[in-house]
Parts: structure tokens; C-alpha cells; sequence
């Protein structure tokens, strides 16, 4: 009867720490959310509003896929929903994200998310911050932040490393005097002939990066 007890006893406690175990798993392993992040500020701090799902890459190379997601791009961090459905930020240094639903993957950077447009030997990238600014309402003397998005675009190269651009033609050759035939030739054969809004330059780096070009 004792040892009929003890073996009784022995398979509870496993199964008591098993499940113990499965209830604290997290593998991203992130810090909680607090109350309110920005208490009197209008509008979302999120790139998208609503959660998305997607694969987080870390700079380790470790990879977790099939996540809930948002980022922060005032505050440049990443935001997850553990198995219990608690919104966590994540810690640990981060390559990129990538939404199942979205074409382009973002580059999270200690200095902000930039949005890829196009890669290969060109990197060209959006960045995207949300700022907070001031309206005043001189009716009432009242001040409203709010949030609002500010974008601005770079170049990644060997030669490079992470640079800001104009959407030019004329500070695209500056920057890259090395490509100056092959914007020339794209601007007489694409049907771009000007190089000023964001698609033009899309198709101008997709067409360096495309292999045999």
C-alpha cells in the first residue's frame, strides 16, 4: 500500500511540474507590458494598428515564426503576444521581421525600423519613426500631442555602409558615381524618365539588383 502511494504521489508532482512548465513556456522570453505606454498622446505609436503575424529573426540567427506582432516605431521595439496572450516587448537584439501578409521585411536598427524596398548589391530602404507634436488649441489654452509618422530614405553598400538620400536624380549619381550608366541607361529604356518619387527609385534598384543586369 505504501509503495502503491509513493508511485501514486511520484506521478501527481511530474504531472503537477509538467504542467507548471507548459503554463510559463515563452521561448521569446520578453518583459511584460506596464499600464499605458503614452498616457495623453493621440493615435497609435504602431506601424499597423491591428496585431500581425510574422517571423522574427534575431542577430543570433535564432528564428520564431507564427508570432502576434506589432512594432513601435517611436520607441523602435518589437511587441509579441506570449502563449497566454500577453502583449511582451522583446530584448534581445533583433536582424528583422517579417509579416506573413506584408511583401517587404523591416530592419529593426539600434537607430530605427527601416522598411526594405529593394536588395541585392543596392540596398534601398524606407525609414519610419512616429514623433509626437504639439497642437495647440488657443480657444481654450489647451495643448493635444499626437503622433505622427516621419519617413526618410536610405542606401546600404559595401562601399557605403547606412546612408541618407534624396529622392533626386542628381544626388542618386553623386552618391553612387559608380552606377552613373546604369541610371542613365535605365532612365532612356524604362520609361522613368525622371527619377523623383519612390516607385521610380524601386525600379531603378530592382532593376541594378537583378542578377545578369
Amino acid at each position: 500500500m505504501k509503495i502503491l502511494f509513493k508511485i501514486t504521489l511520484l506521478l501527481f508532482l511530474a504531472g503537477h511540474v509538467k504542467g507548471q512548465i507548459a503554463i510559463s513556456a515563452d521561448p521569446v522570453g520578453g518583459v511584460p507590458l506596464q499600464g499605458s505606454l503614452y498616457p495623453g498622446i493621440k493615435g497609435s505609436p504602431y506601424l499597423y494598428d491591428d496585431w500581425e503575424k510574422g517571423t522574427v529573426v534575431l542577430k543570433s540567427g535564432e528564428t520564431w515564426k507564427d508570432l502576434e506582432l506589432k512594432v513601435d516605431i517611436h520607441k523602435n521595439t518589437v511587441i509579441y503576444k506570449d502563449p497566454e496572450g500577453t502583449p511582451k516587448q522583446i530584448v534581445k537584439p533583433i536582424s528583422h521581421v517579417n509579416f506573413n501578409d506584408k511583401p517587404s521585411p523591416l530592419l529593426i536598427m539600434q537607430n530605427g525600423v527601416y522598411l526594405q524596398l529593394s536588395g541585392g548589391k543596392i540596398f534601398f530602404l524606407k525609414k519610419l519613426t512616429k514623433i509626437t507634436v504639439e497642437n495647440k488649441d488657443y480657444a481654450t489654452s489647451s495643448t493635444e500631442k499626437s503622433f505622427v509618422i516621419n519617413t526618410s530614405h536610405y542606401l546600404i553598400t559595401q562601399q557605403l555602409g547606412l546612408k541618407k538620400i534624396k529622392l533626386s536624380q542628381s544626388d542618386i549619381e553623386k552618391t553612387l558615381p559608380e552606377f552613373r550608366k546604369e541610371i542613365k541607361d535605365f532612365t532612356q529604356t524604362s520609361g522613368h524618365s525622371k527619377l523623383k518619387s519612390e516607385e521610380d527609385f524601386i525600379a531603378l534598384f530592382n532593376r541594378i539588383n537583378t542578377p545578369g543586369d
